[in-house]
Order: structure tokens, then sequence, then C-alpha cells
């Protein structure tokens, strides 16, 4: 069957079934497509920086307003666009 044949029947399903349709997808979505495997030395990366946080949270900074974090990633994104500005060849 193909995707579109699938999306007509789909499309035929009254709105309850569909309902219970979308319901079951989720429910096995994991088994239909595949996930996307987080590298070992990601998954490593991501344990470490969690303990580090775990073991030492003094060091970190605490955003507390919506305000502070799009300042925090703003000045993000200004490090890395200046970064990928002075590698580029002129």
């Amino acid at each position: 069957m193909s995707v579109e044949q699938l999306e007509q029947q789909v499309l035929a399903l009254s709105p309850d079934e569909r309902l219970r349709f979308a319901e079951w997808f989720d429910d096995h979505r994991h088994e239909i497509v595949p996930g996307d495997e987080t590298p070992v030395a990601q998954q490593e990366e991501l344990l470490r920086r969690r303990q580090e946080f775990l073991d030492h949270p003094e060091r970190f900074e605490r955003v507390r307003i919506e305000a502070e974090v799009t300042g925090y990633l703003e000045g993000i994104r200004r490090e890395v666009h200046a970064r990928v500005s002075s590698a580029r060849p002129g």
C-alpha cells in the first residue's frame, strides 16, 4: 500500500476512528519509525555535564525570567556568529 493510499484510508475514517488511530500511532510510533540514536560519545558527554551540574551547581548560572534566557541565547548567537565569520576566508 502506498502512502497516498494509506492517507486516503485514514481520511475516510470517522472522526472517532481517526482519534483512535492517532492515539494508537502515538503509542506505537517507536515501533514504526526508527528513532534517532544518540551517539555513545554524545550520551557520555551529556551524562558528564549532568554529573558536573549535580556535583557543582554553584558553577552554573540560574536564569529566572524569559528576558534573561533571551539575552543569554542572544549572547551565544553573537559569539557563534563572530567565530564563524572570522573562520571564513575573506
